[in-house]
């Protein structure tokens, strides 16, 4: 993924170097954020995709910032406030290993077209992303309603914010229209489902194969296949660069440690053919390392610091 960051930074510095000019960012959508004062968070964000170059990278804006372009989005911007309230996210969305996950979140926020409020309430709207967006009558915003069976229903997870006269906090851009909120959405949890908190007294049985890497495992396991087939598709190079670790020898102690939770077919119904596709390729790979790391206790030290609990106990 750094390699990959270095090369979409390379790109849209070239970009600019030649063509920066040609932009009219003129109070477009992206502007907008960047100008109103409970927006800047947001902003930034869509600017840490450009690297140090000042402005986002081209995929934001040339597509969504540019009014030469002759296209409308709306923006659902959380504000400050909103973004303070995940403590850390900012500094884990913004580094290179975050990337893929940072701008599926952002171009989740984007919708197409200049929607006024009765083209949002009551509506099902899908995103630039390709999440599905609701927002009932109140200005409740869930995301992907009825997709996945859960065991968790799926709750509220934004609202549009109104001003004091029960009005939508509505700021016009050239090329669209933001739309104040007052929560990230996270497409990921209702896309996927949630489990519900179980007091889980065992852990299944846990077999030790001390002559195979975790790269045999993988490969052997009928119930993983999927899962090898994406790797092998987005990512070739991490079953033999990361699961081909041999656990003899003078490393087992450092070895040990390391673990990967690999889904399982089941877990992976809903990465279809469009998973493969070149657009969707970094975020597949993220979310197929995102279980690889180094155990401590009941938690697993994984990819852009995100930490995972195992529920029930240690490894």
């Amino acid at each position: 993924m750094t390699n990959f960051f270095k090369a979409a930074l390379c790109a849209s510095m070239l970009f600019l170097a030649g063509a920066s000019a040609k932009v009219n960012r003129t109070n477009a959508v992206l502007t907008v954020l960047e100008e109103y004062k409970d927006l800047t968070a947001f902003y930034e964000l869509f600017k840490s995709t450009g690297g140090g170059i000042g402005i986002p990278e081209p995929a934001f804006e040339e597509r969504f910032n540019d009014n030469n372009v002759g296209l409308d989005f709306t923006i659902l911007a959380p504000t400050n406030e909103a973004i303070a309230k995940v403590h850390g996210l900012t500094e884990k969305l913004t580094t290179a290993v975050g990337y893929p996950l940072l701008t599926t979140l952002l171009r989740t926020h984007i919708l197409p077209g200049k929607l006024a409020p009765h083209d949002l309430y009551n509506k099902n709207i899908v995103s630039i992303e390709g999440f599905s967006i609701h927002t009932d009558s109140k200005g409740v915003i869930t995301t992907n309603p009825g997709l996945t069976k859960t065991d968790v229903r799926a709750r509220t997870q934004a609202k549009l914010l109104k001003d004091k006269r029960g009005k939508l906090i509505r700021v016009p851009a050239s090329n669209g229209v933001v739309y104040k909120i007052d929560n990230i959405l996270d497409p990921l949890l209702t896309y996927f489902g949630e489990d519900s908190a179980r007091n889980h007294r065992s852990l299944p049985t846990i077999k030790h194969s001390p002559s195979k890497s975790m790269k045999d495992i993988l490969a052997a396991d009928p119930e993983t296949s999927r899962a090898r087939e994406l790797l092998y598709t987005v990512a070739p190079w991490f079953p033999r660069d990361r699961l081909d670790m041999s656990f003899s020898g003078r490393r087992t102690k450092e070895n040990s440690k390391v673990v990967y939770l690999v889904p399982s077919n089941e877990a992976l119904k809903s990465f279809t053919k469009v998973a493969e596709a070149p657009g969707n390729a970094d975020a597949t790979r993220f979310f197929l390392m995102a279980g690889f790391g180094r155990m401590d206790g009941k938690h697993i030290k994984g990819r852009a610091g995100f930490k995972l609990e195992i529920e029930g106990g240690g490894l």
